[in-house]
């Protein structure tokens, strides 16, 4: 039987490096299936998955697989086990994915016997504004209560999230091998079964009205200055708005620059792999008109993708 683990967590939380530490410490010559969900047109978060033996990963873009795209995931799933036959599956979803609507999309696995769940895991990184959190408690809170683990990413303060209530085990140790082999690994192939899990699913008031994604495929390439500019820039005019930023911009003189923006910090790095130039927007409150505006302004002309 497939076993299959659900890494959920908000924007920027740090699945994508968890994910990686799995992969490194705990999935050594194992026929695994990763399966990203990336809320825009560009896959940024499979470009930069370290590859490992016997992986396979597989894109489920624009949109989000805990509704929009819920039926795309069964369809790939049930497809995956037939042709892959994956020991196991690791799924990514996005940061704004209820953890509840991927336990509903993937109950018809579990009834039929394909699959088994560790976890699920939800990851919790340190949070970035208090009105972050108020914005987006029902989408937080239905990823915590409905985790089979959650895991603290190193440096977050477990008192910011209100963890004491919570059901599920917490792994609030450094992300090392020894830690992960001996502490996190039993947790999460011990934990809830799904069937429990699915049984005791707590279904919340997730509210995601509003939010906007946007692919921006930007022509030309830039600095790191320039690239630094922009993202200055775009803090200033969309403050909170602007939830996240992430992708790939063309760099001066050849490769890629990966960009990252929350409404924390930002960060611009060297970048040599194989893609194409593109930006990932969501935000709360944005108009296309205002998007458009603003990077024809700083950045020329360039498709946009709703």
């Amino acid at each position: 039987m497939t076993e299959v683990m659900i890494v959920s967590g908000f924007l920027g939380a740090g699945k994508t490096t968890f994910i990686n530490r799995f992969l490194e410490y705990g999935l050594a010559g194992t026929r695994c299936l990763l399966i990203e969900n990336d809320f825009g047109d560009t896959g940024v978060d499979a470009a930069l998955m370290e590859r490992t033996e016997g992986l396979v990963i597989s894109e489920i873009n624009s949109g989000c697989v805990c509704c929009s795209l819920a039926g795309n995931l069964q369809t790939y799933i049930r497809e995956a086990l037939k042709e892959l036959e994956p020991e196991r599956i690791i799924l990514e979803p996005s940061g704004v994915a209820g953890l509840s609507g991927i336990l509903r999309s993937l109950k018809p696995f579990v009834q039929e016997g394909m699959i088994r769940l560790e976890g699920p895991v939800t990851v919790l990184g340190p949070p970035r504004t208090r009105a972050y959190l108020s914005r987006f408690g029902g989408i937080l809170r239905d990823q915590m209560e409905n985790a089979g683990v959650l895991v603290l990413r190193p440096g977050t303060n477990p008192a910011a999230y209100s963890i004491s209530g919570q059901r599920a085990p917490v792994f609030s140790l450094d992300w090392t091998r020894e830690n992960f082999e001996h502490m996190l690994l039993p947790l999460i192939r011990g934990g809830q079964g799904m069937a429990e899990i699915i049984s005791e699913m707590t279904v919340g008031d997730i509210k995601t009205a509003g939010l906007a994604y946007y692919t921006l495929c930007p022509d030309r390439t830039y600095t790191a200055k320039e690239a630094e500019e922009i993202l200055y820039r775009l803090r200033r005019a969309f403050g909170l708005k602007l939830l996240r930023l992430k992708g790939f911009l063309s760099r001066t003189g050849g490769g890629l620059w990966h960009v990252e923006y929350t409404v924390s910090g930002q960060e611009i790095l060297e970048f040599e792999g194989s893609r194409n130039a593109g930006i990932n927007i969501i935000g709360r409150g944005i108009q296309r008109e205002q998007i458009e505006r603003f990077f024809y302004r700083e950045m020329g002309p360039m498709r946009i993708r709703v």
